[in-house]
């Protein structure tokens, strides 16, 4: 685990570096324009480094001298690699330490084509995954209600020449045609909507930062040169209970930043404040101001276009990267679920919902990732699918044997393509479950 955090920080200041170092600069042209591939790629090099290391880290084999061929723990890991290299959906449930950049987790083998040290962009996982990472106060549903009821607040510094609200119908270009667009004028009435929530949907376009103390009175999102602080939610009155799921977009630099996350960050306290609520899309360094808005805009146009949330981001960073040579999509990050959408007027509960709050519930607990190898029977594999009632629970005396049974379930019901997911019990301290479309 300190190994792991260690490549975090190194991912954090090569990140940091990006756009700080004078060398780098022409990465930052005065419009949203296509970046020079060579030197993006170079600027990405230490990035990409310590991404690898902590693939390396997380999933491939134990030296022999820490474990033997054919050690449940090494075949716990080959089964999560072969799954973790198929394109789909990857969910993190943490329970302590929520902050590792899993965009910037880097692969060479999702793109063999070329040398293992050129540095490929579509080796990072932020371009091939749906990400979605889970804490105990993210939302518990996927679904939002419609009419959608969509708060904006657009800080005139940030964007000055008002692309985010050309008119008040509209959001970044985009219309809310399943419900309506309230602006935000002032740093009060952002205070007001961060410490209520009583719409489906926050979006914040400006500034945040945080100074040298790290306390709550000292972390802030700014609206045109005032400050709204951390402090300032944890002191008001917490609001009635809600049941309405809201989606909670904060387009600042480093909003959700890789960091231990508690009630002192911005992201903390609104999902302590909002527990069980909201869905939240943050960033993890700076982000360049051409950068913030062009992302929002591709970003909005398929979220209330009928995309989910992981589709909507995958898609943006594809787009950015194919159109722009732009990989710095990588910097935003889904915390809650990547099939967070608009509900349609007829849906109902379907039966993937129930069978992953089964899957919750039936997920078992274990102490360490030691605890579980030691005890082949704590090894358990969670599979439902769209055409399966309720969850399948297999308990198997090897993860081998479970990981075979997977594929037999897969054919049994003739749904490889339609498996929903494959779920492991995996290292309980970074994170528990793994999960796949297919297999």
């Amino acid at each position: 685990w300190r190994a792991i955090r260690a490549e975090r920080e190194k991912i954090r200041a090569r990140i940091a570096e990006v756009f700080r170092t004078p060398r780098y600069t022409s990465l930052l042209p005065g419009s949203f324009t296509a970046l020079d591939e060579a030197l993006t790629a170079e600027a990405l090099a230490g990035v990409a480094r310590a991404g690898r290391a902590l693939f390396d880290l997380l999933f491939q084999p134990i030296d022999d001298y820490l474990a033997p061929v054919g050690a449940p723990e090494n075949l716990v890991r080959a089964a999560v690699l072969e799954a973790v290299r198929r394109p789909g959906r990857i969910d993190v449930r943490c329970q302590d330490d929520p902050a590792l950049p899993w965009a910037f987790v880097y692969d060479p083998a999702l793109d063999p084509t070329v040398d293992e040290e050129v540095v490929r962009f579509e080796r990072f996982w932020g371009f091939v995954h749906e990400l979605q990472v889970e804490h105990a106060n993210t939302a518990r549903d996927p679904r939002i209600a419609v009419p959608f009821v969509l708060k904006a607040a657009a800080c005139p510094r940030v964007d000055s020449a008002r692309s985010a609200r050309q008119d008040d119908r509209t959001l970044h270009g985009s219309a809310v045609t399943s419900g309506r667009l309230d602006w935000i004028d002032d740093a009060e009435k952002l205070r007001t909507a961060l410490r209520e929530l009583d719409g489906d949907g926050l979006y914040v376009l400006g500034h945040a930062g945080s100074g040298d103390s790290g306390a709550p009175s000292d972390r802030w999102i700014q609206f045109d040169g005032a400050k709204v602080y951390v402090s300032d939610l944890l002191r008001a009155p917490r609001p009635a209970r809600s049941e309405r799921q809201a989606l909670v977009f904060l387009n600042a630099c480093e909003s959700a930043a890789i960091e231990e996350w508690d009630e002192c960050t911005l992201p903390g306290a609104l999902l302590k404040r909002h527990a069980d609520r909201i869905t939240l899309i943050g960033t993890t360094a700076e982000v360049p101001r051409l950068l913030a808005m062009a992302f929002a805009k591709e970003f909005w146009r398929r979220f209330l276009g009928g995309s989910t949330t992981g589709e909507a981001l995958l898609d943006t960073r594809v787009c950015l990267l194919r159109e722009y040579t732009n990989p710095f999509g990588l910097l935003y990050t889904l915390h809650g679920k990547a099939d967070t959408h608009l509900r349609a007027p007829d849906e109902t509960t379907d039966v993937g919902v129930v069978a992953r709050e089964e899957r919750v519930v039936a997920r078992p607990l274990a102490a360490s990732f030691a605890e579980v190898c030691t005890d082949p029977r704590k090894i358990e594999m969670f599979v439902y699918s769209a055409g399966v009632p309720r969850s399948l629970v297999y308990v198997h005396q090897s993860p081998l044997k479970a990981w075979e049974s997977v594929c037999d379930v897969a054919r049994r019901f003739g749904r490889t393509e339609a498996l929903t997911a494959v779920v492991v019990e995996y290292y309980p301290r970074v994170f528990d479950v793994v999960s796949t479309r297919s297999v």
